[in-house]
């Protein structure tokens, strides 16, 4: 199960939902959701994310001077007052558009030495059922290959980056999310495109690679090195 994506090492990707969305899945239908609708979920069971679309940040007493660069496309910026003299600036693009698809991903950052590790137990809100893919690097290879069939198509693929969002400061990437996700573990594949709509994307059957489990039976993953 050993595998390297752009140099991080991957063991497996987990994915939790409802059976019938994880048969689709199994089926080789991946459901690539807007960015607009992440940013529109309740926060709670941990899909929602407010800041998916904030650009940059900076702290200070004003942001009227950050207009003068323009380099981000910038729609609005909303201010946070933290004392009476001093506010953090949040700068939004919502004129972005692009479709996400998110794995939860096992690597050697977790209790590497044991080879196991607990499963964050939040993770089972998103889900009754969860997917195994114990081919990371295989799976990633076919949704390459059925992204670039599809010539209008432009992707990027790595594992999120979590910030202290509270002492960031300076542009921020669609691949960065909040320090309060980060049990999420996130490998993301987004894909870019010109509206807002939900992206089916077919890369095949990944049965041979995959299987579906209750998430209850999973709260634990021992990890066998070859």
């Amino acid at each position: 199960m050993d595998s390297n994506q752009q140099g991080i090492q991957i063991f497996s990707f987990l994915k939790y939902h409802p059976i019938e969305y994880l048969q689709d899945l199994q089926n080789g239908i991946l459901h690539c959701n807007p960015i607009q609708e992440f940013a529109k979920l309740d926060p709670i069971d941990g899909r929602g994310d407010k800041y998916e679309y904030i650009v940059k940040q900076t702290f200070g007493e004003s942001a009227i001077l950050e207009l003068a660069n323009g380099d981000l496309n910038i729609t609005h910026i909303e201010g946070i007052r933290i004392r009476p003299d001093y506010c953090i600036y949040n700068y939004y693009n919502r004129n972005f558009f692009a479709n996400i698809f998110c794995l939860y991903a096992v690597t050697p950052k977790m209790n590497y030495l044991e080879h196991k590790f607990e499963l964050p137990e939040i993770l089972r809100k998103m889900g009754e059922y969860v997917l195994i893919i114990n081919q990371p690097i295989e799976f990633l290879n076919r949704v390459k290959s059925s992204l670039e069939r599809e010539k209008r198509l432009t992707y990027h693929m790595q594992p999120v980056e979590y910030l202290d969002l509270t002492n960031f400061e300076g542009k921020k990437t669609y691949f960065q999310k909040p320090l309060r996700y980060s049990y999420q573990e996130e490998f993301r594949i987004m894909i870019k495109n010109d509206c807002e709509e939900v992206l089916r994307l077919d890369i095949g059957s990944i049965d041979d690679i995959s299987v579906i489990m209750p998430a209850e039976k999973l709260k634990r993953m021992r990890i066998l090195l070859f």
